[in-house]
């Protein structure tokens, strides 16, 4: 195994998860199952990153004013699901949210750091709401959620850097 890179175990274990987001949207309504509208089978695209960051969210998790770990999940969604082109500067932010990522499961699930639910926040999810065709409330509702889980991102189809 070598750190960065995602060796066959890996690639394997995204394809189940790819395929288990995309069975549970068309089966059950529970996501958008929109993972492979951009992402390969296997491959770690900003399409499967918006649908892990955003596994178990709830909407009362992050409701306006929040500080919660949930509102970093939620960030780092949403970072995933509207950046087509991403630069060196996007490339050292997602590092930073991975890195809290790690903290939080290497901590038994304690939080490192916390995030606030903002007005820009709220602008950041209408503006995704609204290129993933939901109604643009700035809410994070259970629709929201749902088209992140399954991997409802803008621009479809366009796989990022």
């Amino acid at each position: 195994m070598t750190p960065g890179v995602i060796d066959a175990n890996t690639e394997a274990s995204l394809i189940c998860y790819q395929e288990a987001v995309v069975r549970t949207g068309e089966n059950s309504g529970n996501n958008t199952a929109q993972i492979f509208a951009t992402d390969d089978k296997g491959t770690l695209g900003r399409a499967t990153l918006t649908s892990l960051w955003a596994q178990g969210i709830r909407p009362d998790d992050v409701r306006s004013g929040a500080d919660t770990w949930e509102v970093v999940q939620l960030q780092a969604a949403f970072w995933w699901a509207s950046q087509a082109g991403i630069s060196d500067d996007d490339l050292n932010r997602d590092r930073a949210y991975a890195e809290h990522g790690v903290a939080y499961f290497a901590n038994g699930r304690s939080a490192p750091t916390t995030a606030r639910y903002s007005g820009n926040t709220a602008a950041h999810i209408r503006e995704y709401q609204g290129a993933v065709g939901l109604p643009r409330t700035g809410v994070a509702d259970s629709a929201t959620l749902r088209a992140m889980v399954g991997g409802s991102v803008k621009n479809p189809g366009v796989v990022g850097r």
